[in-house]
């Protein structure tokens, strides 16, 4: 059967089956589209959604184009470049099969050109991919097949559409009874442009998309297209290929739901259980009231105190009290609300409440009352701090009367951009009033947060089983990422000695990131939470960053995870204790330790981590992108990609919001700091390569190294530096920043 689905005929219509299917079970939930497109011959399932085609001649019409197109099997290829059409088009004679996004395309041709391509692309340091397809379909290859699948078809009889039909031939909307015999002969040799067809959507006021396939190939390509106004876009999936269906489908729902969708719950529930009211108090600062018990006379009290200490926090446990000396006063017995509070022009609005724990994805705590407008909040909104109150400023029916003591305040710091006598910089307590609606500087962390959060690793996905997914014939490591790849010394390596090269170095790429996560963005987030630095952003931000230290930890250890089961299945001892510090904690530390003032050094932290949280999906997709080298290792690498979605985007605003409040002097610093920065996580670690080679014992391999790292010619680790070109075009400081942006990608 696996070969079976391989074959063209079986293919088309087996995907077009489960595209069907899912297209009917998401209105069974009471889900309509508001219009469809799709791509390649997923243009026949979203025609029958659409209603243009009946069922029957969906499927005879699927079945034709696939025995079709198999004629052409093994008379071509195609490929998928990381290029605008306008950069890929045309090289070594090949022809634009699809235009999936603005930096990606799909070229087609013959395979020779396809494969010459690829190597030219491979030493450009461009991303680049043969797809899974052994002919060249949306190219001239095609032509002799339109006449054969335009006689087929030649009883076809499209209607009217239901849902508007958008074209992904033309971009436009088209009527269903022009989807004939001539589309589909047309289709099958035309480029699919999907990035204008979904452009013309998001024009339109589309702003919800929802891909219907069996595994989100083109949410990064949708995602493009609509990046430069991602706020008001949401992009989900139905299914996922490494998870069960029915959590998937789940997921899915819930985040359509908090994103403004109607949901027929009747039909997902059909037999709902009692419903409770939900306390309204964010999980942030969580008290819970208990029915007040007779308690015995010296019944043990524990007072739990969590402080700032260094560069992290503390916990304090103080088991000595008893019930006779209590720290704290006792709380009344929390009594749910007998009917919904009323809302004043005074009350936080509903939609500030949070809609998801941190720590699971299906835990759920849902306003009262809600509307499509709130929807725009989840699935992460701030949290008001203190209970509604209503005009008159009593209490609003049901909202707690006692309130727990909040949280220690952190110590005072120093602002960033004032006289150290400045009463501002005084923070005696810490700020708990409920997030701005009308504050656009901090609810633009709050957008960035909901847009983001169903990228989050953290919540998203169960962890997997990595010795599951190991393939010991597999290198460990992308071969052409190794700086001396060409240098005859490497070339002469026996297989074994390459083999346990790559896995040390994979090991190492765990290391730099464990470090950079330790001694770079985790000292920087806990100076953000504690008011070191003059963000303007509010308890929004400290909010976000916490999430994101959280996140930080986690993914310290999925990288050590990945290093121990390397270990174990390879057979080699490998300690990762055995190298050095990354090149970019080690240059993050020199520049801290050159800072002479605190607030020198205050900036220098901010500068490397905003350099390591927009770069690092580009560091992380050099491994999670390579569908050469051990499943376990692209799947390491692709978890943790998911939530520096998230984190460049905190980290992003957090620096810009602090970099327009500094004066003169300090704006140069800053820039100075973000250049070397910028040179650290580009750098290749040939200190670390030094020690691998001697490790390994490799004849020769220090001068190998050393003449590699004297090679003038060589190219950065890191190229692409597309977020931190558009970080700094969007405060006009590219050309102040003292980098050379011509020795890496920007596009």
């Amino acid at each position: 059967m696996p070969d079976a689905l391989e074959r063209t005929p079986v293919i088309q219509p087996a995907l077009w089956a489960v595209e069907v299917a899912l297209a009917a079970h998401w209105r069974s939930w009471g889900i309509r589209p508001d219009a469809v497109l799709g791509h390649s011959f997923g243009e026949v399932a979203a025609a029958q959604t659409a209603g243009a085609l009946s069922l029957d001649a969906a499927a005879r019409l699927i079945c034709a184009r696939g025995e079709i197109t198999a004629r052409a099997d093994g008379r071509g290829a195609m490929a998928a470049v990381a290029l605008p059409e306008a950069e890929a088009a045309g090289r070594h004679g090949l022809t634009t099969a699809a235009v999936n996004g603005p930096r990606s395309t799909v070229l087609s041709g013959d395979a020779g050109a396809v494969a010459a391509l690829l190597d030219d692309l491979q030493r450009e340091g461009v991303r680049a991919g043969r797809v899974r397809i052994n002919y060249a379909s949306h190219s001239p290859h095609m032509e002799p097949l339109r006449e054969p699948l335009r006689a087929a078809l030649a009883d076809l009889r499209p209607t009217a559409a239901d849902v508007p039909f958008r074209s992904t031939v033309t971009g436009d909307l088209t009527r269903g009874e022009r989807l004939g015999a001539d589309y589909w002969a047309d289709h099958l040799r035309s480029p699919v442009r999907f990035a204008d067809a979904v452009a013309a959507e998001a024009a339109a006021g589309t702003t919800l998309f929802l891909e219907v396939s069996p595994h989100p190939v083109l949410l990064p390509a949708i995602r493009q297209v609509v990046a430069e106004d991602e706020a008001r876009h949401a992009v989900t999936a139905s299914l996922h290929r490494d998870q069960p269906e029915t959590t998937s489908l789940a997921e899915a729902l819930a985040e359509l739901y908090t994103h403004g969708v109607d949901v027929d719950w009747s039909v997902y529930h059909p037999a709902p259980g009692p419903v409770d009211e939900l306390p309204t108090y964010p999980w942030q600062r969580r008290p819970a009231w208990f029915a007040q018990a007779e308690a015995p006379a010296r019944a043990p009290s524990i007072h739990i105190d969590i402080r700032p200490a260094g560069e992290g926090w503390a916990i304090d446990v103080d088991t000595s009290g008893d019930a006779t000396a209590p720290r704290n006063p006792p709380l009344p017995p929390y009594a749910p609300p007998r009917s919904p509070p009323r809302r004043s022009p005074h009350s936080p609005p509903a939609t500030r409440w949070t809609l998801s724990s941190p720590n699971s994805a299906r835990r759920w705590a849902c306003p009262r009352t809600r509307s499509r407008a709130a929807a725009r909040c989840a699935p992460w909104a701030a949290t008001p701090s203190r209970p509604p109150t209503s005009a008159s400023g009593s209490s609003a029916p049901g909202a707690s009367r006692s309130r727990p003591p909040p949280c220690s305040a952190p110590p005072p710091k120093r602002s960033l951009n004032r006289s150290p006598n400045d009463s501002r910089n005084r923070r005696d307590t810490m700020d708990l009033s409920a997030v701005d609606p009308e504050n656009p500087v901090e609810n633009a962390v709050i957008r960035r947060l909901a847009d983001n959060w169903h990228r989050r690793a953290t919540v998203k996905r169960s962890e997997p089983d990595l010795d599951d997914l190991f393939e010991p014939d597999r290198p460990d490591y992308p071969e052409g990422l190794l700086p001396f790849r060409d240098h005859s010394t490497y070339q002469a390596l026996d297989d074994e000695t390459r083999a346990k090269l790559l896995a040390w170095a994979w090991i190492a790429f765990n290391k730099h990131i464990s470090d950079t996560e330790r001694y770079v963005v985790n000292p920087t987030f806990t100076l953000l939470t504690t008011g070191t630095y003059d963000t303007g952003l509010g308890e929004s931000m400290e909010t976000a960053i916490t999430q994101a230290m959280v996140d930080e930890q986690y993914h310290i250890l999925i990288h050590l995870n990945a290093i121990t089961v390397t270990r174990r299945q390879r057979g080699w001892p490998m300690p990762e204790r055995d190298l050095p510090m990354g090149v970019k904690a080690r240059r993050h530390l020199a520049r801290v330790a050159a800072g002479t003032t605190d607030w020198e050094r205050d900036l220098g932290k901010l500068a490397f981590t905003t350099v390591a949280e927009i770069s690092i999906n580009s560091y992380l997709d050099l491994i999670a992108d390579d569908k050469e080298i051990q499943p376990i290792n692209s799947v390491t690498a692709d978890l943790h990609n998911r939530d520096e979605y998230c984190h460049s985007s905190i980290a992003d605003q957090v620096a810009k919001a602090v970099y327009t409040k500094l004066d003169d002097e300090r704006k140069r610093y800053f820039r100075q700091c973000l250049a070397d920065g910028l040179e650290a996580f580009s750098a290749t670690d040939f200190l670390t390569w030094h020690r691998i080679v001697e490790l390994l014992g490799i004849e020769g391999g220090a001068e190998m190294v050393r003449e590699t790292e004297h090679d003038r010619s060589a190219k950065r680790l890191l190229q692409n530096y597309s977020g931190l070109h558009g970080f700094c075009a969007d405060l006009d400081i590219v050309d102040d920043v003292p980098f050379d942006w011509s020795t890496v990608s920007v596009r």
